[in-house]
């Protein structure tokens, strides 16, 4: 449940002192950036694709 608090804190913790927070901003794009390519290259399972069809 806490697995988003314990990465902001290990990024926080390793990180800060050599990027700074506006470094810590932009690596919060990230999680953004990777739904943009699951959605653009993940093909929808044939079974899914069959049902919404009907």
């Amino acid at each position: 449940m806490g697995i988003g608090f314990l990465l902001s804190s290990a990024a926080y913790g390793l990180l800060y002192d050599s990027i700074g927070w506006r470094g810590l901003l932009w690596i919060g794009i990230l999680p953004a950036l990777a739904v943009l390519y699951v959605r653009r290259h993940v093909k929808e399972p044939d079974v899914w694709v069959a049902n919404r069809d009907r």
